[in-house]
């Protein structure tokens, strides 16, 4: 459910706590319609939990976070069960009477379970100053390594490589397909964000610039080039990748599916103001990264928009051309 609406029926609770309504039961209806026509983003669900101590005198924190995809997340509350009935069906002696279950389940009883299912879990760890504990302070880490966590290990390799550059500027060269939306509107969001024409065999060179404030990025398809600003997420975009494109931000939630890292939208800006119906509002994009079968780095980025229609879509390779 979009957030908009959790916020929703937080200020309707309000209501009937004070009194001024009744209930909310004989809304029921209204809701159980809202819920399934007004709802946009991607059918998946997730939590996370964070834990803050001390690491050989150092305070640290670490984040367990767990993706859903599909229909997969109600499953989740039952699979204690299930994994205390497999201790049993292993012989484990299970205790009987009510106690606190803490030692019961360990993380590893549930990982046989979500592996069977479209649920995906990683840890990220980062240090924290002693006086800002909720800022994880500046690492020697690549932006992406940042913003994946433990899940970055599980990359491909080439596009692990590719994410894993140390700061100075590198570049990648291939080629790439280029097709462009017909629609007006999406001709002008193509001209403002500087997207290149339409074509086959197009020569591609990205070229990284690589800091530890993030990454820019200069993709240039023949001889047209734009950019694009990439920087760690801050306040409610923790732990998501933002990317600039013109006026539009993105804040990037990047899932690991399978042997392709997906680029998930989560957030959307435009010149620096949020839009709460990003799914109406702003582009949209069915972007991922996968190695083909030549072990090329390859990409494929969609970018849409729900009244222009298709913006532009340009998929390609590439292999590393120079380390400056």
């Amino acid at each position: 459910m979009p957030a908009i609406f959790h916020r929703a029926l937080n200020g309707l609770a309000y209501l009937v706590k004070w009194r001024i309504l009744p209930s909310l039961a004989s809304l029921s209806r209204l809701f159980y319609w809202v819920i399934n026509h007004a709802r946009w983003g991607e059918h998946r669900g997730g939590m996370f939990v964070t834990v803050k101590g001390a690491l050989a005198g150092k305070p640290i924190q670490r984040t367990w976070h767990l993706i859903a995809q599909g229909d997969d997340g109600p499953n989740i509350p039952a699979i204690g069960a299930a994994a205390l009935i497999q201790q049993h069906l292993d012989g484990k002696k299970i205790s009987s009477g009510a106690r606190s279950a803490i030692h019961a389940l360990r993380l590893a009883d549930y990982a046989a379970f979500f592996a069977k299912l479209a649920i995906q879990t990683g840890v990220r760890e980062d240090a924290t100053e002693p006086n800002t504990p909720n800022a994880p302070t500046p690492s020697q880490n690549s932006l992406f390594q940042d913003v994946l966590g433990t899940a970055f290990a599980r990359l491909p390799r080439p596009i692990a490589q590719a994410h894993a550059q140390p700061f100075g500027r590198h570049s990648m060269s291939g080629l790439a397909r280029i097709t462009r939306g017909n629609r007006l509107l999406a001709r002008l969001i193509a001209a403002v964000i500087g997207f290149p024409a339409q074509g086959d065999d197009v020569p591609v060179r990205v070229a990284f610039d690589v800091t530890a404030a993030g990454e820019t990025w200069f993709r240039t398809f023949g001889k047209q080039t734009f950019k694009s600003v990439l920087s760690r997420g801050k306040n409610q975009s923790a732990h998501l990748l933002n990317e600039r494109f013109g006026p539009f931000t993105f804040g990037l939630a990047l899932v690991l599916d399978g042997d392709k890292l997906r680029y998930i939208v989560r957030r959307t800006h435009f010149c620096g103001v949020p839009l709460p119906f990003p799914g109406v509002l702003a582009p949209t994009t069915n972007t991922f990264e996968y190695v083909d079968a030549h072990g090329r780095f390859c990409f494929d980025v969609q970018i849409t928009h729900p009244l222009a229609g298709l913006i532009v879509h340009y998929q390609g390779f590439l292999t590393p051309s120079s380390f400056d």
